[in-house]
């Protein structure tokens, strides 16, 4: 199986390459390790260099986060990128649901409503430790 996690880059890329680390223990296949890829990403990301830079990384992660057959999104507030992540393997779902998860992560994140999280295949954890649980099971 194979698994895709979306954060926020500035602050959790240590936390994703830890839950990384766990999830390869498990057994399962990263589809695309961003934290390690992101040394090529350019900022100010609307600078029109930086722009056209961007493209191959942008195009890796959303293909990554499509293909995956786990996806988990670590919620912060103010999150924006990740949740283009989240889209892009949602939208994969449309197709081809069967054996198929997301689990959105963040002990207030079931509060917020999306029409987007309401099929069956999202599940919402208060901590990663409920997934690791849940993909051991």
């Amino acid at each position: 199986m194979k698994v895709y996690v979306a954060a926020r880059a500035k602050y959790r890329a240590n936390d994703v390459a830890q839950i990384h680390e766990m999830l390869q223990t498990m057994g399962y296949e990263l589809t695309y390790d961003w934290p390690a890829g992101n040394d090529e990403i350019r900022r100010p990301y609307r600078d029109p260099e930086s722009r056209k830079h961007n493209l191959e990384a942008q195009a890796k992660m959303l293909k990554a986060a499509s293909e995956a057959d786990i996806f988990i999104f670590l919620d912060d507030p103010e999150l924006r990128g990740a949740y283009m992540e989240l889209g892009a393997f949602l939208r994969n779902c449309l197709d081809n649901h069967l054996k198929r998860k997301a689990y959105i992560v963040g002990p207030d994140s079931h509060e917020r409503e999306s029409v987007f999280e309401s099929p069956e295949y999202v599940i919402f954890c208060d901590t990663i430790e409920e997934v690791y649980k849940n993909l051991s099971q």
